[in-house]
């Protein structure tokens, strides 16, 4: 249990958060029966066995064994110590933690992320608040409604308007207290002196950032113009970054999941406009080409992308170096071509949202994407245009996983070059071939098809339903021994019914198992059972041990294989009692012996007596009808 707070503390926290919730922050989680699934953020694999368990919150990975609940998921992907985690769902979770003794070092840390929150704060309230009441806001305001933009989407994306001063922003936030050094570090003003700054946004459109949790870490500024800069964004500071963030991340990321593709725009104002029409999946990559830290957090959840970028030449050179990176991400990736408008906000302005959706629905893949791209600039009048254009095809060929898919492709690029398939597959064969020597990239060709997932089909799952025996039967070859099994199964009936504690209590009185594994799972159900705190959800959240909680994320999921669970559970004992009978007899033995060498015949006799009463003695307890405690 943890030292930090009390545990009732920790239980509210776990009752009152989705598991699910949040680990899909991380994970793309599909829905399987009662259970979701999806790829393991903790090792690499192509066939999901990472679980998750919500009527149970908690987690496992059949593939590496690692499990826990979502305070041991966020240590772990966080790579956080137990307490950070706790105050992170504690906010999640709305739950107020009494306040903790920190380091100096952690004190400053937490201070400066906060103020500089407030700071953040504090500066996007005023920018909104001056474009919807100042009077010199109204070119402004008369800028965003020529652009389509009403003022639900402005109140739904908080944008602002940064006044033609040098320090409007700067007087405002100084007045409430703040110096012009955390301004500064938080990049909303240029220092003059110690007492007189610059605004660094001036006469512009403020589109205020926001992260996934919905706080301020930065801001955009546009210019009501054609001057220049058009853009200017926050400069990198430790709060934030924009290769690690997308702008509407805040608003999208659930629709991402539900829609199961994330839509990738370039501007703000495309942003904007698709979640103004009913695409509320878009989002954009803050002035910058696509980097893999923005890729990964659009992985969290979906690993379909649809990148719609402008349809200038700098657009399609960023489609092509986006969806190579996503591609090499693990994403599948669609191109939407724009007709009609250079980018989604003008083609959205100018057409109906069915329109655009048409244009969504018929998106092409990547790889059909970038063959017509290819045949548009590559005249094919020879063969060694031919030869170039199969060249370039060849590693995206060899990076489509699916079989069906990749034959599909191949058999396009032959239509379209007038090859047969036989062909263009030995071409890319042959460059795969002399590229891995090279190292220029691995393909997928040879990938193993082996699933994790047959961790899952263990000894003790799905074998024998209503028969515990079967259940209990060792593999020839298998390294996991009768007792063992006997113990790992009655845990998890332990966990799955209470009555099964009863008959655990009186039938073999709380003793030790022999795995030490299984006898720690033990201590702590009959811990939280003799405090009357039954309820797994709950004491599970106090575990802060991982491979503790991994342990027992892995028996909570595993299905025991047993319709009754009563029967199951006295079978079990039977033979876990059946091996504590054998043990006891072969230590009176070695007792007997050592008094029959010393000459003490009439204890050896008492000794014997007793060892012939183990051997008559049945392993199982008498038949009882076992009621429901008033635990639980």
């Amino acid at each position: 249990m943890s030292n930090s707070w009390p545990d009732y503390l920790l239980e509210d926290i776990q009752a009152r958060i989705d598991i699910v919730d949040v680990i899909s922050d991380y994970v793309v989680l599909t829905r399987k029966g009662k259970n979701y699934l999806g790829l393991c953020p903790f090792h690499s694999e192509k066939t999901p066995s990472f679980t998750v368990t919500p009527d149970k919150q908690m987690f496992y990975c059949f593939g590496c064994q690692t499990g826990g609940n979502a305070f041991t998921f966020l240590q772990k992907k966080e790579n956080i110590s137990f307490v950070e985690a706790v105050r992170v769902l504690a906010t999640k979770a709305g739950v107020h933690l009494p306040e903790k003794e920190l380091s100096p070092a952690e004190k400053a840390l937490h201070k400066e992320r906060e103020l500089a929150e407030q700071i953040n704060k504090a500066a996007q309230e005023f920018f909104h608040s001056t474009l919807l009441t100042s009077p010199k806001a109204q070119a402004a305001r008369d800028y965003l409604s020529n652009r389509g933009i009403a003022r639900d989407a402005i109140d739904a994306f908080q944008l602002g308007f940064a006044l033609d001063g040098w320090s409007n922003l700067g007087d405002f936030l100084l007045a409430r207290g703040y110096t012009v050094e955390q301004l500064d570090k938080v990049g909303l003003v240029t220092p003059k002196d110690n007492v007189q700054c610059y605004d660094r946004f001036r006469n512009r459109i403020i589109f205020p950032i926001f992260n996934v949790h919905g706080h301020v870490i930065g801001f955009g500024g546009r210019v009501l113009d054609d001057s220049l800069p058009k853009y200017l964004n926050s400069p990198e500071t430790a709060y934030f970054s924009k290769g690690h963030n997308l702008y509407g991340i805040n608003h999208a990321h659930k629709a991402m999941r539900d829609k199961g593709e994330a839509l990738v725009v370039e501007g703000y104002m495309d942003v904007i406009a698709c979640h103004s029409n009913g695409f509320p999946n878009a989002v954009a990559s803050l002035g910058t080409a696509l980097t893999r830290e923005q890729g990964k957090l659009m992985m969290r959840y979906t690993s379909n992308v649809l990148l719609a970028y402008d349809a200038d030449a700098a657009g399609i050179n960023a489609t092509h170096r986006g969806a190579e990176l996503l591609r090499d991400l693990g994403c599948k990736v669609k191109v939407l071509s724009v007709s009609g408008g250079k980018d989604p906000d003008e083609f959205l302005r100018h057409h109906k949202p069915e329109d655009f959706a048409s244009l969504v629905e018929s998106a092409p893949s990547w790889v059909q994407f970038k063959l017509a791209s290819l045949v548009k600039t590559t005249p094919l009048s020879g063969i060694d245009a031919k030869v170039k254009i199969v060249s370039e095809m060849a590693n995206d060929i060899l990076k489509t996983e699916s079989l069906v898919e990749r034959e599909g492709y191949i058999r396009l690029i032959a239509n379209t070059l007038g090859v047969t398939e036989h062909v263009i597959s030995a071409e890319i064969m042959r460059i795969s071939a002399k590229n891995r020597k090279k190292g220029y990239f691995s393909d997928n060709s040879h990938s193993d098809s082996h699933t994790n997932m047959e961790h899952y089909q263990t000894e003790f799952a799905n074998i024998g339903k209503e028969n515990t025996l079967d259940v209990l039967r060792v593999k020839p070859g298998s390294s996991v021994n009768k007792i063992y099994r006997a113990e790992n199964l009655l845990l998890r009936l332990m966990l799955l019914d209470p009555k099964v504690i009863v008959l655990v209590a009186e039938e073999l009185q709380w003793e030790s198992f022999t795995d030490t594994m299984h006898d720690r799972v033990l201590c702590l159900i009959k811990e939280a059972w003799q405090k009357g705190n039954w309820n797994p959800l709950n004491w599970a959240a106090a575990v802060n041990d991982e491979a503790l909680g991994s342990y027992l994320a892995q028996i909570s999921m595993e299905e025991t294989g047993i319709g009754d669970v009563l029967k199951g559970a006295a079978d079990c004992i039977q033979v876990i009692k059946g091996q504590q009978i054998k043990e006891k007899i072969k230590s009176l033995q070695e007792e007997a012996r050592v008094l029959q060498n010393s000459g003490d015949m009439e204890k050896a006799l008492e000794i014997l007596l007793e060892i012939n009463r183990l051997v008559k003695q049945p392993a199982s307890g008498k038949n009882r009808s076992i009621k429901p405690s008033g635990k639980g």
